[in-house]
């Protein structure tokens, strides 16, 4: 085990089979499953180690450029795409004028010549499915003892929905449990998974955790799972249109984790993708959604009431159905009557206005996307949908820069609003009615 700067001991422990059959997916270094360069043990030396430190495992991965019987420095590049985060190794404790080849406190490295990337390098075990791993550690009061048992958990595999009815132009966000998918213990993982009918496509670190692509598209694993213990899991299939409706229920849409038009995936799996992200290191928990809660995936604005899809995973079938629902509106006046100039409170409850479930939203006069505006009518208010046309005028260049004709322009139901958008920064307004002109 490695000391790091944070105080804590740390070990990166795989079995030996399905660590070379996961690296066996990447044909490209640092990309995908790749675990390293395998050497045994007999070449701890190259990192500054005896061979007899690593005699108990059968072999380790590192970020060498070759497996060597003797120390090297300068032969290493980084390969390694499975621990990507590693706690740094604590520094020599002689420092710079006193080298004690005490890096980590295994003394990693060469007195005063150590590479960053000598660290972190995988052990390798032959662990048997099923079974169980006991990690023993001695010191002056008795053992330590840490059991691990070595097994897929398929009765915690799942997916959630935040909701199963949505209304049109809402996100969908889905949180997925696995553990399988869990490689790295220290980063967040991210899996992109293809679903087009009969061509399900499985990648591994596609985007980054932060919806950078790699440099190279990740190769497909689909049809290796099976040898990596995964069974049903690792794959999804989305049906847009489970009722085969007029307009689809579900689109992709791109966010902060991942571009479905990015050009090497398209051209690599098509653009029926969709990222899942690990919501924190080592927790199994994966999620479609990005740091702003924006989701990849949504219900199509054009979606028919009550039709729906599908999202498959670990063979269990998940369903969202587009669906309306009606609003209330809620007056608290602090008594019987009314007055004016007096201000009361007003709650309206929407569902449909509930777009996304992650984020408070509000319905904005100003913001175009929202569709309807509650109001009060007193009167005979002076509304846009009262105008003939109107007018932006650039006051610098004193000319008309945009005539909107309202005739032409849809005006919104209860709010008798008109969205109107002029490219102009300053800008006089004048409107025209039957019989009078003025100026805003």
């Amino acid at each position: 085990m490695v000391q790091g700067v944070d105080g804590l001991w740390y070990a990166y422990i795989a079995d030996a089979t399905h660590a070379q059959r996961a690296d066996s997916t990447s044909t490209m270094d640092a990309v995908g499953l790749d675990f390293g360069t395998l050497c045994s043990s007999d070449n701890a030396e190259m990192i500054g180690l005896a061979d007899a430190d690593l005699a108990d495992s059968t072999g380790f991965y590192s970020n060498a450029d070759a497996c060597l019987n003797h120390f090297d420095a300068d032969g290493f590049t980084r390969r390694i795409n499975v621990v990507r985060e590693a706690k740094p190794p604590i520094a020599d404790l002689g420092g710079q004028d006193n080298p004690t080849d005490s890096v980590g406190q295994i003394g990693l490295g060469e007195a005063g010549s150590f590479n960053p990337l000598m660290w972190p390098f995988i052990q390798l075990f032959d662990l048997t499915p099923g079974g169980d791993v006991v990690i023993e550690y001695s010191e002056s009061l008795g053992k330590r003892t840490a059991i691990l048992n070595y097994s897929p958990l398929d009765s915690a595999i799942a997916v959630e929905s935040d909701r199963t009815h949505y209304s049109p132009g809402s996100e969908v966000h889905l949180t997925m449990f696995d553990s399988l998918l869990n490689i790295d213990p220290t980063d967040e993982d991210s899996w992109t998974f293809t679903f087009t009918p009969g061509a399900p496509q499985t990648r591994y670190g596609y985007f980054d955790e932060n919806g950078n692509p790699a440099l190279s598209a990740p190769d497909d694993i689909v049809s290796l799972l099976g040898t990596l213990m995964f069974g049903d899991n690792g794959r999804i299939a989305i049906d847009v249109n489970a009722d085969n409706a007029m307009e689809d229920v579900l689109e992709l849409n791109a966010n902060n984790d991942n571009d479905p038009e990015y050009g090497p995936l398209v051209a690599a799996a098509t653009a029926s993708t969709i990222t899942f992200v690990e919501q924190g290191p080592n927790s199994g928990v994966f999620g479609n959604y990005d740091e702003h809660d924006n989701a990849n995936l949504d219900i199509r604005a054009e979606a028919h009431h009550g039709t729906s899809a599908t999202i498959d995973y670990n063979g269990v079938s998940y369903p969202v159905f587009a669906a309306s629902s009606t609003a209330t509106l809620k007056f608290l006046p602090s008594d019987d009557e009314w007055n004016s100039g007096e201000i009361i409170d007003i709650i309206l409850t929407d569902p449909d206005a509930n777009r996304n479930s992650r984020d408070d939203e509000d319905l904005d006069l100003f913001n175009p996307n929202v569709e309807s505006i509650p109001s009060v009518t007193i009167g005979r208010p002076f509304t846009l949908e009262s105008l003939i046309n109107v007018v932006y005028t650039d006051i610098s260049a004193n000319s008309q820069t945009d005539l909107f004709d309202l005739g032409d322009e849809e005006v919104q139901p209860f709010s008798h609003r008109v969205m109107l958008q002029n490219d102009g920064e300053t800008t006089d307004l004048t409107w025209t009615s039957h019989n009078q002109t003025g100026m805003i």
